[in-house]
């Protein structure tokens, strides 16, 4: 990364691993969930981007062109294999770009608000992107909840000595453990609302040169998305937030990574304690361009 001015019209480039097709539970949603993907992303008001999806075998259903590109992957990597594809496609883009671009880890379900290219191509800052602002949407329930930290002087009003959360904080966990709702009907504590950099790792655009020698190529850092919105909080980075809420998480279809490992109860539990109204829930997925269809992401 370098702190020199951006140039007019940079590139957003997404980074798009997909997982194995020997890996995938089932194929064909993880290609429909890519497909989900890549609507949001042709859906952008800013034309300035390209997607390059790299993965063992071709995804079907996706109509690629030059602003879609597949990149096969070849290499023997077992195991999780995505940051081998993400360096594959940073090197790709080496070849075929020149100038200043931004380079968005965006994983293959997860969905992009269409100001977002936009938003980074008009401040364009000269180190990157991080999103704190977004949304989890479960597929399965049609359920929404905001990932977004909450204001201090909120939370102090809340969770002060003279609040309305004075249940013991243990009681109130049990109680919500067991029932998906507060005890007697206590509000959540703001202060356990979640930023969508710590839940998600779509969240990270970095600032690069392309065009330059090949050991200038930047190679994205092996950093969790955690370590790196804790780094940035702490000025450690110099990363810009988006303002808006500009990314949506999707759960609930089956193919997610963190499904996968048995970590759903924990995002399921996070929706039931701070979902949104249907209204909002509604507003929100209109946003993104999503219809509401319990079950599926829906059409786009």
């Amino acid at each position: 990364m370098t702190c020199d001015p951006v140039a007019v019209n940079p590139t957003v480039v997404f980074s798009i691993p997909l997982i194995a097709r020997h890996r995938a539970r089932d194929w064909s949603q993880v290609c429909e969930n890519l497909g989900q993907t890549i609507e949001t992303l042709r859906r952008q008001t800013n034309p300035n981007w390209m997607a390059v999806v790299c993965g063992q075998t071709q995804p079907d259903g996706i109509d690629f062109d030059d602003q879609v590109i597949f990149l096969r992957f070849t290499k023997p990597a077992p195991g999780i294999d995505k940051g081998e594809k993400r360096r594959s496609i940073t090197e790709f883009c080496s070849q075929i770009l020149s100038g200043d671009a931004y380079l968005f880890c965006l994983d293959a379900d997860d969905l992009t608000h269409p100001k977002l290219v936009d938003y980074m191509v008009e401040t364009r800052d000269p180190s990157g992107y991080l999103i704190d602002k977004g949304f989890m949407y479960n597929t399965t329930t049609g359920e929404t909840a905001p990932l977004h930290r909450a204001d201090k002087d909120a939370i102090r009003k809340q969770e002060g000595p003279f609040g309305f959360a004075l249940v013991p904080r243990r009681l109130d966990n049990v109680f919500r453990k067991l029932t998906g709702r507060g005890f007697a009907n206590f509000p959540p504590r703001l202060s356990k609302l979640k930023s969508f950099d710590s839940t998600c790792g779509s969240c990270v655009a970095w600032r690069c040169q392309f065009g330059q020698t090949k050991l200038d190529v930047p190679v994205l850092p092996e950093l969790s998305h955690r370590l790196i919105g804790l780094s940035n909080r702490n000025d450690l980075m110099q990363l810009n937030y988006v303002p808006f809420h500009a990314m949506m998480y999707v759960i609930g279809h089956g193919e997610n990574l963190q499904e996968a490992k048995g970590r759903l109860r924990y995002k399921t539990r996070y929706i039931d304690e701070f979902k949104m109204t249907q209204r909002d829930t509604q507003q929100a997925l209109a946003e993104f361009g999503i219809r509401e269809e319990r079950g599926a992401t829906g059409n786009l």
